[in-house]
C-alpha cells in the first residue's frame, strides 16, 4: 500500500512508510501488513470514523481515535508523489487547502486554512490557525515556533522544507501555487547557504555513587515466658495456689511479651522499608545514569538537531567508545548490600530472612540499557530474521554516527542490490566519505568493489605496522573504519575481508555482520547478537566472551524516511578546525618537555624569576595542544582567574593537572610573587612533591592533628 500511517501522541508524530511491510506496535494498538493490504488489532476499542471496533482494515483517509486520555490517534495518508518545487519566504505567507491560500494543498487532511510563516525580529516563525491536525516541525505538533533551516514541516501527505526559501518536496497535481515557484534544482537548500560550523564540546563525565548497606538483624525482645513446675510436694491446697499464681504471672508475661513482639515487628518494618526505599532509590539512580550514558537510538539521533553541544561526544580512549545500545533488560544492581549472619537457634525467628529477601528482591534493576562493545567485544554478528538484523543495523549506524565525529570513525555500508532503498539513507552522512569527500563508503554490486579498493591501502599499512605499534598510539588507527556488512560474499576477495577475520579492533577496524544464522559469519565473531520477533518488538539474546545477557527493545522500528532526515540534517555541519582533519593530541607528555627543560642540571631559575610581572599576568604552561603548541592557563583576575575549579571522575588527571599546574607555577615566579597554601584531604598525595617548595606558606591536610586550628590560623591571615 502507497501510504503512510502517521501515530500521533499527545505532541509527537511518527509515520510509518506501509509499503515497507513491517508489523507496526504502539501501545493497544498494532497494524500489520495481510494478504496484500493492512489491517490493526486493539486490546481495548478504539473509534474508526466514527464506529467503535477492535479490529479491521486499514484504508487510505481512515482516521483512528485510540486513546482520548493520552491524545492517541492514527491517520492512513495516501502518499503524494510529485516534484520539490520552491517557494520565496514572503511575510504573512498562508497555507492550507482553499484557494485563498498562497500555497494551496488540496487534501482532506490539510485544514482550509492551516498555517502562516511570519517574520518577527529578524527571525521566521510559523502559526498554526486553529487546524483540525496541528502544525508539526520536527514531528513536534506546535502553535507558533521559530524555524531554523532544514526544518521539516508536515500536511498531510506533503513535507515542506524551510530554508531561505519553502521547498514543497512532492508537489503533485494537488497542489497549486499562488506565488512565483520553480523546480529545486538541488538536493538540500541548506547545501547552497555556507556550512554549519561545529566544535566538540569538553564532555563531562557523571558518576554514580557508590551504594553501600549494611542491614541490621531485628532487636531483640528476650525468650518467650514459660510455665515452670516446682519441685516440692505441696499440699493440695497450696498446690491449687502456686499453680493459680504461676498462670497468672504466665498470662501476664505472654500478654507483655505479645506486645514487645507486636512493637519489635513494627520498628523493624519500618527500619526495612527505609532500607528499601535507599535501595529503590538507588536503582532508579542507576537506571537514570546508564540511561545517560547509553540513551537509545532516537534519542541519540535528535542531537543534530541544533545541534545539541553532546553531538559526537564520544571519542578514541573514552570508556565507551563504539559502545552501542541494544535495548534494555536487566543488570546486576550496583549497591553492596551486606545482611545480618544467621545464629544458631532453637527456634527460628521469621524475621531473621527479611533481610536476605530484601537483598534479593534488589539484586537486579529492571529496564537498564544493555549494550554491545566493538572495541572490547570485537566484531558483531546480528542473528534473526532479514528484517530485524537490517533494523538493528540501522539503529547501530544511527547510534555511530551521532555519537562519534566523522574525522575519527568512518562508516562502510555493504549491501546487496535489491536492499538499495534501504540503505540509501546512509549516503548523506559525512561519516561515509573518505577525508577528501570524493568517495562515498555505500557499496552494492560493482560499486562495492571500488569502494574496499580505497581503503585497502589504509588497512594494508596498519596491519604491516602492527608489530611496530606501542600502547597508547591511537593516532596511527584513527579513524576508526566500522563495517556494516549486510552482504558478506562482497569480502570475498578483499583484503578487508582477511582483516575482519582477525578480529583485532586495534587495526582500526571493526565489522557488524548480518546473517540468519551463527554459521554465516567468521569463526573468530564472538560478539553475537540473536534477535527473535519482529523490528517493532524483539528478544534479544547477547553473546559475548563475558558471558550471555537477554533483552528486549522496541527501539529499533525506525522509519527509513526518519534516518534519511537525520543523516540530511548532519550531512552540512562541518568540524571547527577544517575539513574533518583533527590533528591527536599526544597521549601523555611529562612535565620538563612539555616545559622544553632538555637538562635539569643546566636549569637556571633566575633566567624565569628575573622578568616576572605577576601583576599583570599569571599564565603560565599546563599542557600541550594538539598542534604542539603549548597551552597556557592564566588565574590572574584580569584572565581565567581568580578562582577555579577543576571536575572530573575518578582518574581522570585532576591531581595532575594540579601539580603541574603548581609546578609551572613555581618555576615561573619567585616566591615573594606567588605562595601556595595547600590543603589536601586524600592522604597527602598532593602535598608530597612541594613540602620542600619554597613558595609553600602552609599545609592542611587530613592527616594533621588540629584541623580547625589551622583553618582559624589560615581565616586569621586573610583577614589581616
Amino acid at each position: 500500500m502507497e501510504a503512510i500511517l502517521r501515530l500521533m501522541h499527545e505532541n509527537t508524530i511518527t509515520d510509518y512508510d506501509l509499503s515497507e511491510n513491517v508489523p507496526i506496535h504502539h501501545g493497544v494498538f498494532s497494524a500489520y501488513p495481510y494478504e496484500g493490504g493492512w489491517c490493526f488489532e486493539a486490546t481495548k476499542p478504539v473509534e474508526v470514523n466514527g464506529s467503535s471496533v477492535v479490529s479491521g482494515e486499514l484504508k487510505p483517509k481512515a482516521v483512528i481515535a485510540i486513546d482520548y486520555d493520552t491524545q492517541t490517534a492514527a491517520f492512513v495518508i495516501e502518499k503524494a508523489f510529485g516534484k520539490p518545487m520552491l517557494v520565496d519566504l514572503e511575510d504573512g505567507l498562508t497555507l492550507g487547502r482553499k484557494s485563498d491560500n498562497k500555497i494551496e494543498l488540496k487534501n482532506g487532511f490539510v485544514s482550509g486554512h492551516h498555517c502562516r510563516f511570519v517574520q518577527k525580529s529578524g527571525k521566521w516563525m510559523v502559526e498554526d490557525l486553529g487546524s483540525t491536525n496541528g502544525t508539526s516541525v520536527n514531528d513536534k505538533l506546535v502553535s507558533c515556533a521559530v524555524l531554523t533551516p532544514g526544518d521539516i514541516l508536515k500536511f498531510g501527505p506533503y513535507r515542506v522544507r524551510f530554508g531561505k526559501k519553502l521547498c514543497v518536496e512532492n508537489a503533485d497535481g494537488k497542489v497549486h501555487f499562488h506565488v512565483p515557484a520553480k523546480e529545486e534544482m538541488v538536493a538540500d537548500v541548506f547545501d547552497a547557504q555556507p556550512y554549519p560550523w561545529f566544535s566538540c564540546a569538553p564532555r563531562i563525565y557523571s558518576e554514580l555513587a557508590p551504594c553501600h548497606i549494611r542491614m541490621e538483624s531485628a532487636p531483640s525482645i528476650g525468650d518467650k515466658p514459660t510455665m515452670g513446675m516446682g519441685g516440692i510436694a505441696l499440699s493440695p491446697q497450696l498446690l491449687a495456689l502456686s499453680l493459680g499464681m504461676q498462670a497468672l504471672r504466665y498470662g501476664l508475661g505472654r500478654r507483655k511479651y505479645s506486645k514487645k513482639d507486636k512493637k519489635r515487628a513494627e520498628v523493624y518494618a519500618n527500619y526495612l522499608a527505609s532500607i528499601e526505599g535507599k535501595l529503590q532509590e538507588h536503582a532508579d539512580l542507576q537506571r537514570k545514569y546508564e540511561e545517560k550514558s547509553h540513551p537509545s537510538t532516537m534519542s541519540c539521533m535528535t542531537r543534530v538537531f541544533g545541534p545539541a553541544p553532546n553531538l559526537w561526544e564520544r571519542h578514541p580512549g573514552d570508556p565507551d567508545f563504539l559502545t552501542l545500545r541494544l535495548g534494555t533488560g536487566t543488570v546486576p544492581a550496583k549497591a553492596r548490600v551486606e545482611i545480618p549472619a544467621l545464629h544458631l537457634q532453637l527456634e527460628e525467628d521469621e524475621l531473621d530472612r527479611v533481610p536476605e529477601q530484601i537483598a534479593e528482591k534488589y539484586a537486579t534493576v529492571e529496564k537498564v540499557p544493555i549494550y554491545t562493545d566493538l572495541i572490547h567485544n570485537g566484531n558483531c554478528g546480528l542473528v534473526g530474521s532479514r528484517s530485524c538484523t537490517i533494523a538493528m543495523a540501522q539503529s547501530m549506524a544511527a547510534q555511530i554516527a551521532a555519537l562519534h565525529s566523522y574525522d575519527e570513525v568512518k562508516i562502510v555500508a555493504l549491501f546487496p542490490e535489491q536492499e538499495e532503498k534501504q540503505w540509501s539513507w546512509m549516503r548523506w552522512l559525512p561519516h561515509c566519505l573518505n577525508e577528501d569527500r570524493d568517495v562515498r563508503y555505500i557499496g552494492c554490486g560493482r560499486n562495492a568493489k571500488k569502494v574496499l579498493e580505497s581503503i585497502e591501502p589504509i588497512i594494508r599499512q596498519r596491519m604491516e605496522n602492527k608489530n611496530q605499534w606501542s600502547f597508547g598510539q591511537q593516532a596511527s588507527k584513527l579513524p576508526h573504519y566500522v563495517f556494516l556488512v549486510a552482504d558478506p560474499t562482497i569480502l570475498n576477495y578483499s583484503e578487508i575481508g582477511s582483516a575482519l577475520m582477525e578480529n583485532q579492533p586495534e587495526f582500526g577496524i571493526s565489522g557488524i555482520f548480518l546473517g540468519q544464522s551463527a554459521s554465516d559469519f567468521p569463526h573468530s565473531v564472538k560478539n553475537v547478537v540473536e534477535l527473535n520477533g519482529s523490528p517493532a518488538q524483539m528478544t534479544v539474546h547477547l553473546t559475548t566472551p563475558n558471558g550471555k545477557q537477554t533483552l528486549t527493545t522496541n527501539e529499533c522500528m525506525i522509519p527509513v524516511g526518519e534516518l534519511d532526515r537525520f543523516a540530511r540534517k548532519m550531512a552540512p555541519i562541518r568540524l571547527q578546525g577544517g575539513h574533518g582533519k583533527k590533528q591527536n593530541l599526544p597521549t601523555n607528555i611529562g612535565l620538563f618537555e612539555g616545559l622544553r627543560i632538555r637538562d635539569i642540571e643546566k636549569l637556571d631559575l633566575n633566567d624565569f624569576w628575573e622578568n616576572t610581572a605577576g601583576e599583570l599576568s599569571l599564565a603560565v604552561p599546563i599542557g600541550v595542544k594538539a598542534d604542539g603548541s603549548l597551552f597556557y592557563f592564566d588565574i590572574h583576575e584580569k584572565a581565567d582567574g581568580p578562582h577555579g575549579m577543576v571536575a572530573g571522575g575518578t582518574g581522570s588527571g585532576k591531581s595532575e593537572m594540579a601539580k603541574a599546574w603548581i609546578a609551572s607555577m613555581a618555576l615561573q615566579f619567585p616566591p615573594n610573587e606567588v605562595n601556595f597554601v595547600l590543603i589536601d584531604f586524600k592522604g597527602e598525595s598532593l602535598l608530597q612533591p612541594f613540602l620542600d617548595l619554597p613558595h609553600l606558606a602552609g599545609s592542611i591536610s587530613n592527616l594533621d592533628k588540629d584541623v580547625a586550628r589551622s583553618f582559624s590560623a589560615m581565616e586569621s591571615e586573610l583577614d589581616h
